[in-house]
């Protein structure tokens, strides 16, 4: 289906009917060091692992696995992770798989975090549950806040005194000796936030990402912390030394270390991609950035980047990541054989020759910026029709890749969906040729 191409990411929500595996209860436990795992999530292409044995993938694998959206990942120190997606919740150890019985609700499981005495809190749409060898026991929203949006849990996290924290849209609230403390518009700060990510640190304060900074409680108040590339936060992290990392939705990775802020990006560092969805911090201090176009890890001052082209991920994008212990050694990249890219434009039957066709690694959705519609793409190729309507890229790196045409109006539209709302992403296999359908630019 075609669209027309500007700049939007995102996704629908899915709602689903939850059906689950009856199971004995399993607990979680906290995170340890030594156990060397890395597990990557995407949204829509399953799971990744990688240890010491090199990568795994998990894409499609039912009922291992039931669905291949994956909205977060909480792992424990029995080298277990705990897997939210679409369809509820999945405990593995990478052997076998364990589905648990939906115990919360109707709302869609969003987030997910692993306490100290084998319990796992689980974020929904309508409120949180907590899960251990009693079963479920749930917290309705309104012991979030009292907000509009209070519904919407966006993440979980567990302070240094076992205090559990859970943010909402408008509101962070806290679960401490049975009870519920809840911060927001009149009650712990001046104006409403829009929230999307929180974490901890080692002297347990709380940092909550918002749409335009941060702010963070120190046990007393809670204390605005503000950057000019602080813009719509995705991911938050702490590192034993107290640096707070915030991933951005288009500026790069922030950190804080107390006094000052410092900006990681594509035209300062080798980061692969200016979004970045996910980060986390292993037991030996190194930190994993989950982007756009590829996995990075930066350890003290090197960086090490990988791709589908070169190393076994489930896909480019990456959604979420957990990682066990000191994290995985890593892997040289493999040397994959690029593949190439066929295709033919027309309109009504009659080929379309001269016509600008692009492609770029990320999303592209209903509005853009630059020149083409993937100018600012870290990898992007353009080319056009040859007499009879047909196009081709040649040894494109193994990965999944946007489409844009310029139509016979001068504008541009792009390869959508089945809905007609998200890019449709066409992929290119090792060493092999991907033929298009004819496109009609009707």
């Amino acid at each position: 289906m075609l669209g027309c191409a500007r700049k939007m990411r995102g996704y629908i929500p899915v709602i689903v009917a939850l059906v689950a595996i009856v199971l004995a209860p399993i607990g979680c436990t906290a995170l340890s060091s030594g156990n060397g795992q890395s597990w990557i999530g995407t949204f829509g292409y399953g799971l990744t692992r990688l240890d010491n044995s090199g990568w795994r993938t998990w894409m499609g694998a039912k009922p291992d696995l039931p669905s291949d959206q994956i909205k977060d990942i909480a792992a424990g120190q029995d080298n277990r992770v705990w897997i939210v997606h679409s369809l509820g919740v999945t405990v593995t150890d990478g052997r076998t798989w364990q589905t648990i019985k939906n115990g919360w609700g109707f709302g869609s499981p969003e987030c997910a975090a692993c306490d100290a005495a084998g319990g796992l809190w689980l974020g929904y749409y309508g409120g949180v549950a907590y899960y251990n060898a009693n079963g479920w026991t749930t917290y309705p929203a309104k012991l979030l806040g009292s907000g509009a949006n209070v519904n919407s849990v966006k993440d979980i996290a567990i302070d240094r005194n076992g205090a559990v924290w859970v943010l909402t849209a408008n509101s962070a609230a806290r679960f401490a000796d049975n009870n519920w403390t809840y911060y927001e518009k009149g009650l712990g700060w001046d104006k409403d936030y829009y929230f999307t990510k929180m974490t901890t640190d080692t002297k347990g304060r709380v940092w909550a990402g918002h749409g335009t900074g941060i702010i963070m409680f120190d046990g007393t108040k809670w204390v605005k912390h503000e950057s000019a590339n602080l813009s719509q936060i995705q991911c938050l992290a702490t590192d034993a030394k107290d640096r707070v990392w915030a991933g951005t939705y288009a500026k790069g990775l922030s950190m804080f270390d107390g006094r000052d802020w410092k900006t990681f990006n594509r035209a300062n560092t080798k980061l692969s991609s200016d979004h970045v969805s996910a980060v986390v911090v292993d037991a030996g201090d190194r930190l994993w950035i989950g982007t756009e176009w590829g996995l990075n890890i930066l350890d003290g001052s090197d960086w090490r980047v990988y791709h589908m082209s070169d190393a076994d991920l489930a896909d480019n994008t990456i959604y979420t990541l957990a990682t066990i212990g000191d994290g995985p050694p890593l892997p040289a990249p493999k040397q994959k054989t690029p593949g190439s890219l066929t295709g033919r434009l027309v309109k009504d039957s009659e080929p379309l020759a001269g016509m600008s066709v692009e492609i770029g690694t990320e999303f592209l959705g209903m509005f853009f910026t630059g020149s083409t519609p993937f100018a600012d793409n870290p990898y992007s190729r353009l080319t056009t029709t040859d007499q009879k309507g047909g196009f081709a890229f040649a040894k494109l790196p193994v990965g999944r890749y946007s489409i844009a045409f310029k139509g016979l109006n001068g504008k541009w539209r792009r390869l959508t969906d089945a809905y007609g709302i998200g890019d449709k992403k066409v992929e290119i296999k090792e060493g092999q040729v991907t033929d298009l359908p004819v496109i009609d630019l009707k």
